[in-house]
């Protein structure tokens, strides 16, 4: 049911009004001056105001700049007595959308407001329309996106395995056994990369799609993150980084204990990566409200503050490569889809020392 909002300090002209809108079936509310009408705009929310620009308190013009400020959807139709017509032309230049002379006719109140209700409704239908193109092109633009970061991956290790290959043939051509079999185990890396970079867009597809069940429980939030760190220990030793552990031991959350392992370990595995030799990476968790928290901040390149929200996007990777450290950007896309498959939040901050701060919540009870 469309709303319509009379604003007249004239009881008479407000009962008027309201008897042939309510017969047209529209939900109608009233204010008898600018003040009012304002408040009203902000509970009623009304589709068109019909508003008498001579009120003693604030006249119509300066009810439609002082509405204008914050609102530039809702329909205005002035009022006016002015013979001019001066003060509906000033209306419409400070954003009326249209005028009824006083004292008017019912039967043109009536298409006046049907004339305006026709243009609301065509403003939806192309802001609609626009919305729907916007949607079309960011989904071209996602695809061709996707197409041109498959190819980029899957070039480097299919010709790694094809040149590789080509060597293992010729060393054992030439007799060489012992240098061609050097070659397979490079075979078997890159053939390894290849499965890796399928099986992480097959776990993503399927998790977007709403194909992969969760079987969740109430679980210790440490028993994840001590599985993570025990996996990602070996790496951290290599570059000399300490992993610092925060966690209240009694803490529980509602959670698939699996999928939360693969969102721990994917987090603790870029932190290393991202962090310099000796760094230090922080791991915490803590209850707050209904949820629990887990941080993981490391103290390596950072992420630049314009790049904080779509490092989350598939592929899309932050531009600070100084450290050397390489990923598909795969990882950060399944973790958000899990963490959001669990009614959470995940984000990621500047850290204060330096580094980033990756954070996200997961309910504490069934939901």
């Amino acid at each position: 049911m469309n709303k319509i909002l009379i604003v007249d300090d004239t009881s008479d002209v407000r009962d008027t009004i309201r008897l042939h809108m309510e017969v047209e079936g529209y939900e109608v509310e009233e204010a008898k001056n600018g003040i009012e009408g304002l408040e009203q705009v902000a509970i009623f929310h009304p589709d068109i105001i019909l508003l008498d620009h001579h009120m003693p308190d604030m006249t119509g013009l300066s009810m439609l700049k002082k509405l204008r400020e914050t609102d530039t959807e809702t329909q205005v139709v002035i009022l006016t007595a002015d013979p001019n017509q001066i003060v509906a032309v000033q209306a419409l230049r400070d954003g009326a959308n249209d005028f009824i002379p006083k004292p008017f006719d019912s039967d043109f109140l009536k298409i006046v407001v049907k004339r305006t209700l026709t243009t609301i409704q065509m403003e939806k239908k192309l802001r609609d329309s626009k919305i729907a193109k916007q949607a079309a092109e960011q989904a071209s633009h996602l695809k061709s996106r996707f197409l041109e970061n498959i190819q980029h991956e899957t070039r480097s290790p299919t010709g790694d395995i094809d040149g590789f290959l080509w060597i293992v043939k010729k060393r054992i051509k030439a007799g060489e056994i012992e240098k061609g079999l050097e070659y397979l185990d490079k075979i078997r890396q890159s053939s390894n990369r290849l499965m890796n970079l399928v099986n992480r867009i097959l776990d993503l597809s399927k998790l977007q799609a709403g194909e992969e069940g969760y079987t969740r429980s109430q679980k210790k939030v440490i028993e994840p993150i001590d599985f993570a760190i025990s996996n990602m220990r070996k790496e951290a030793k290599k570059k000399g980084i300490q992993i610092k552990v925060n966690v209240q031991n009694n803490l529980t959350a509602w959670l698939d204990v699996f999928r939360i392992k693969q969102v721990i370990t994917e987090l603790l595995n870029n932190a290393i990566q991202f962090s310099q030799q000796d760094g230090i990476v922080h791991v915490q968790a803590e209850k707050k409200d209904d949820f629990a928290h887990i941080y993981i901040t490391d103290t390596g390149c950072g992420i630049p503050d314009s790049e904080l929200e779509r490092i989350f996007t598939p592929f899309d990777l932050s531009s600070r490569t100084d450290t050397g450290a390489k990923g598909q950007g795969l990882g950060l896309a399944i973790c958000h889809q899990i963490i959001m498959d669990h009614n959470g939040t995940i984000q990621a901050k500047q850290n204060d020392e330096g580094g980033t701060k990756i954070i996200f919540t997961i309910p504490i009870q069934k939901q």
